[in-house]
């Protein structure tokens, strides 16, 4: 458990945290969104104490911060940036273990564990593991980065606009490659973004936040089912409720799977109206009955089963 208590931080005359109380439970993960300057990477900083509190407490697993040595501390938390900050001068695998290295692990035991991060990561190892950082594409450091972050498998993840330096689409199978990893390995997690479409698909809890205070804290259909305040209304939007439909994964809404056969696989890669729904969400299925003809869309999903979909269960769903 992370917890904030009444914690402020204060620049001079500027407030950037203001009587900041939030709760963020084990094994999930918590968004941190507003507009630039609102205090969240600074909020995100403290739990690392790379920013120490000018009033408040914020303590880890019932333990104060400020009795933790800064530099144990941050053995026992991963840290992923937006400009990712691999060292240019060690390979690929050397980055991914450097933590294990302070640690005093021996060189098979860490060139063992960034394999396996590497897999974990969706990475070739045989391909990547002995390259240099400037020979990775954008996506592939971000991996990276991810890896080293979990190196020395710490409890907690801290992630400052880790997806914000890649393009669309790399953007959104490196969402879809975290919500995976995340599901596996229940880390606690503090991830800061812009993006309320990333904060959606991502967070099990967002906090909004807004001139250093806390807005509203809740799960993404609470908050825009029923926004706090006009402020939180005004960010997440008009249309708000189309952005809902985010937060439906598809296995919930299909009906008896079958196996899948090659003609399945086949429609789908050829994109004709079927969709893998590897981290599929309504909105996901949506677009995909849209753009396909008919009323009535196959979901093939990733363990090898196919189910139907049909438009007018979806339109049913959104009226009730």
């Amino acid at each position: 458990m992370i917890e904030f208590c009444n914690v402020w931080k204060r620049y001079g005359d500027k407030t950037a945290v203001r009587d900041l109380s939030l709760r963020i439970d084990n094994g999930t993960t918590c968004v941190l969104i507003g507009p630039s300057g609102c205090g969240k990477s600074t909020t995100l900083r403290m739990i690392n104490r790379l920013h120490e509190p000018d009033d408040g407490y914020i303590w880890v697993d019932d333990v104060a911060l400020r009795d933790y040595n800064p530099a144990r501390l941050r053995l026992r938390v991963g840290y992923v940036i937006q400009s990712v900050g691999l060292l240019p001068h060690l390979k690929v695998w050397q980055n991914i273990a450097l933590v294990p290295r302070l640690l005093g692990w021996d060189t098979k035991r860490r060139r063992a564990r960034a394999a396996e991060l590497l897999e974990l990561v969706e990475l070739d190892p045989s391909e990547q593991a002995d390259k240099y950082p400037r020979q990775l594409s954008g996506g592939e450091a971000q991996r990276v980065g991810v890896a080293r972050a979990l190196a020395a498998d710490p409890p907690y993840l801290l992630m400052d606009e880790p997806f914000g330096a890649v393009d669309p689409r790399t953007r959104a199978m490196l969402q879809r490659s975290f919500r995976d990893i995340q599901k596996r390995l229940k880390k606690t997690v503090v991830l800061v973004t812009h993006d309320l479409d990333e904060a959606i698909y991502l967070g099990d809890t967002i906090a909004i936040m807004n001139a250093g205070a806390l807005r509203q804290h809740g799960s993404a259909a609470e908050i825009l089912a029923e926004p706090a305040d006009e402020f939180v209304r005004d960010f997440v939007g008009s249309d708000r409720m189309l952005r809902m439909l985010r937060t439906v994964d598809l296995p919930k809404l299909t009906g008896e799977r079958r196996s899948a056969t090659a003609s399945d696989r086949r429609r789908a890669e050829r994109g004709e109206g079927a969709l893998f729904a590897h981290g599929a969400t309504l909105k996901d299925a949506m677009a995909s009955l849209l753009a396909a003809p008919g009323e009535r869309v196959d979901i093939v999903f990733a363990d090898g089963t196919v189910a139907g979909l049909d438009f007018a269960a979806i339109r049913g769903l959104i009226t009730a």
